[in-house]
């Protein structure tokens, strides 16, 4: 049988049976090269030492478990001055030296780790039919990538922060943002550790980075050739939070401009639900007789039963009707007397006084003799609760945050809601320092989007003459970083992709359930190495 057809390589191999176990297929291996070349000093030597057997781990057939048994040849080195006197046959094809895997079983672990880490992998092994634990995946992992490291050079490089866990120790990411992958990881987010890679790295030619001060003076540091380019989504949320600054300070007016787009309660509070019956049943009742009124002025040659039957109503309501200009009101039942009447002036006392509980109400009413049940209670405070409900929405009206009124004067108009534009330009029109806020800070937004260096210096100069304190704030930072600040300007290049991989990292982190240190990380983050 040709070897080709079940291993990675037939050269030298030679396949002489196949055995089957309870739940084990066992292929036998005899190696044919007649010559093997010393590892040493490259000498072919014939001079036959032993023969010993080795045993190799390998794909599953079926979910069946593969088991390759090697028959290995040593040999004598015939160069005198050779270090090694005695060498194994090499298999690299086959597998590594000392393995007890195949190569590519080993390529499957790495991936099935690389893509899933530990606990997850070993159940998605166990269900292809390879038995392994989580740390020998991890194990795998780890070993793959430290012995693969490639370091690509990089020209445009994007550098942010990530944490660890919730506190205060954060790690820093580095990615390429041309190749659109990251690069590097770090246990902090100094300086020195940002400015000892970019001396290592001195092809870098431009750096994007959030606003943090030690991002800039680490790459000011390393890299001094370098460009620096602000986040812009950082720069506009810098700006954004002024407007936050400001609108707090104008809790009062926002709370007018609120209450002046509402309309005011006028009182009336909705009928209750026996009220509602009463006026359904009065419509339907008002409906029957205009159809009949106009049946007998349309059809005056038709029999009175007819208009009747066609009215829905007997022939002595028609008898009653016919002769009306109007509808009469409907003769009330007389009303008979309940087992909770005796009680209801007491219990409006105590409703005025304030005890709104019907379980109290009922105990102090049963202890005055009522014997009735709960229902006729709950059906006589049904009413009296409708006004309590309605004072307590009149007393609920809208006044948004400071935040989202933030959100609401950044939203585009047409996308307001009717309220929320009568709500924004009567707010504008109550507080002018609030509306040259907004101007500015949309004039900032736009600025960077058609990125011009000449609208920004005079973005800058209107804002310093503004008279709004948080704004002029703002610029002094601005001002200290404007060579990155002009950067994001001009250049395409920003973080978004840099968060991006922050949130894959984070992803990765938690799915790992703890064991989640530098090294594994940087192992399952960074781009996937060749697993041979």
């Amino acid at each position: 049988m040709n070897a080709f057809t079940l291993l990675p390589t037939g050269e030298g191999l030679h396949v002489e049976k196949i055995t089957s176990g309870a739940d084990t297929l066992l292929i036998h291996l005899v190696t044919t090269t007649p010559e093997v070349g010393c590892p040493a000093c490259g000498q072919l030597s014939l001079h036959l030492h032993s023969r010993y057997q080795r045993t190799l781990a390998d794909l599953p057939w079926n979910r069946v478990a593969v088991r390759i048994q090697v028959q290995a040849r040593k040999f004598f080195c015939d160069r005198t001055n050779c270090p090694r006197r005695v060498f194994t046959e090499p298999l690299p094809e086959l597998a590594a030296r000392y393995a007890r895997k195949t190569n590519r079983l080993q390529s499957a672990l790495y991936l099935i780790g690389y893509a899933l880490g530990g606990e997850a992998g070993a159940r998605v092994a166990v269900g292809l039919g390879l038995s392994v634990s989580p740390d020998t995946l991890l194990q795998r992992v780890r070993h793959v990538s430290a012995c693969s490291a490639v370091s690509k050079p990089v020209r445009v490089l994007g550098v942010d922060d990530w944490a660890f866990r919730k506190g205060p120790h954060y790690g820093t990411i580095l990615v390429d943002l041309e190749q659109h992958r990251p690069i590097a990881l770090f246990s902090d987010r100094e300086a020195e550790s940002l400015s000892d890679w970019l001396k290592a790295h001195p092809e870098v030619e431009i750096l994007s980075r959030d606003r943090a001060c030690a991002y800039s003076e680490g790459a000011r540091s390393g890299a001094p050739h370098a460009v620096q380019v602000a986040d812009r989504w950082h720069l506009l949320r810098n700006v954004a939070e002024t407007l936050d600054a400001r609108l707090g300070k104008e809790a009062r007016v926002i709370r007018e401009a609120a209450y002046a787009v509402q309309p005011t309660p006028d009182g009336h509070h909705a009928p209750s639900y026996n009220e509602r019956l009463k006026q359904a049943a009065h419509h339907k009742r008002l409906d029957r007789y205009t159809h009949l009124q106009e049946l007998l002025v349309a059809y005056p040659q038709m029999s009175l039963q007819e208009i009747a039957k066609q009215a829905g109503v007997s022939r002595a309501t028609l008898y009653r009707w016919q002769s009306l200009e109007t509808l009469p009101p409907r003769k009330g039942r007389p009303r008979r007397e309940r087992l909770i009447d005796p009680f209801t002036d007491y219990l409006q006392q105590r409703w005025s006084e304030g005890c709104h509980n019907g379980a109290q109400l009922l105990r102090e009413i049963q202890e005055q003799g009522f014997t009735g049940t709960k229902n006729m209670l709950t059906h006589l405070l049904r009413d009296w609760r409708v006004p309590l409900r309605e004072q307590k929405a009149q007393k609920r009206r809208w006044v948004p945050s400071p935040r989202a009124v933030k959100w609401l004067l950044l939203k585009p108009p047409e996308k307001r809601r009717a309220q929320e534009q009568a709500f924004v330009e009567e707010l504008l029109e109550r507080a002018p320092m609030i509306s040259k806020a907004q101007q500015l800070v949309l004039s900032f937004f736009t600025l960077l989007r058609k990125q011009s260096q000449q609208t920004l210096d005079a973005w800058l100069a209107s804002a310093q003459e503004s008279g709004l304190a948080e704004l002029e704030q703002c610029v002094k930072g601005l001002n200290k970083d404007k060579a990155a600040l002009v950067a994001a300007v001009e250049l395409p290049y920003s973080n978004g992709q840099t968060e991006g991989q922050v949130n894959r990292l984070k992803l990765i982190k938690r799915s790992m359930y703890g064991r989640a240190k530098l090294d594994l990380l940087q192992a399952r983050v960074l781009p996937m190495r060749q697993a041979a």
